[in-house]
């Protein structure tokens, strides 16, 4: 009797393709860097009224709360731009800095919720600012220099979309939650998510 050869089934086994799950990692990593940079930014936006009677303050007054943390990022933007292109900046790790910077933000947003008076959380709101701005530009930077041979605009959409999203969400979490553990549960919830 003729000798077969036995045939051992073979299963299909998909190749996953290892550049393109590392390029899939690294845009969520942005996205998810844009949602924390911009969380908290518009977060008192939801909670002015009730801002102006706790502090009892006129509404122009309370949304000074919202106009610090703008104007910080749109003060400082430019100045840490300026910053990151100086050669000193080329010795600090791009990632090591977006991280740094986002777990900073996350100490005057839980500050925010321990604010006595207006004056106190206004000045812990243009501290977010800051923070703010140094990871947009960072993470700018970063980009620019990671995605420097192509795929850059991609990379910069992820971190577009997750601040998108970031800074509804605050907005949204802070005028929801606080009829249940009031504004500064919710101030501390962003702090905690950021």
């Amino acid at each position: 009797m003729p000798h077969v050869p036995s045939i051992a089934p073979t299963r299909c086994v998909p190749q996953v393709d290892q550049a393109a799950l590392s390029e899939a990692r690294r845009r969520w990593a942005l996205g998810a860097a844009g949602f924390c940079t911009f969380l908290g930014m518009h977060a008192t936006q939801a909670l002015l009224p009730t801002l102006a009677t706790q502090f009892h303050a006129t509404y122009v007054q309370a949304s000074l709360t919202v106009s610090a943390t703008m104007a910080a990022v749109a003060v400082l933007a430019p100045l840490v731009g300026f910053l990151t292109a100086t050669p000193l900046a080329f010795f600090a790790d791009r990632k090591r800095v977006i991280v740094a910077g986002l777990l900073a933000l996350a100490i005057p947003t839980l500050l925010v919720a321990t604010s006595a008076g207006l004056s106190g959380m206004i000045a812990w709101r243009a501290l977010q600012g800051v923070f703010i701005a140094l990871v947009y530009v960072a993470t700018m930077t970063y980009v620019n220099e990671e995605w420097a041979g192509g795929g850059g605009g991609a990379a910069l959409a992820a971190y577009d979309s997750g601040d998108g999203l970031g800074g509804v969400s605050g907005r949204f979490l802070t005028g929801v939650l606080t009829d249940v553990p009031g504004w500064r549960g919710a101030v501390l919830l962003l702090g905690v998510l950021g």
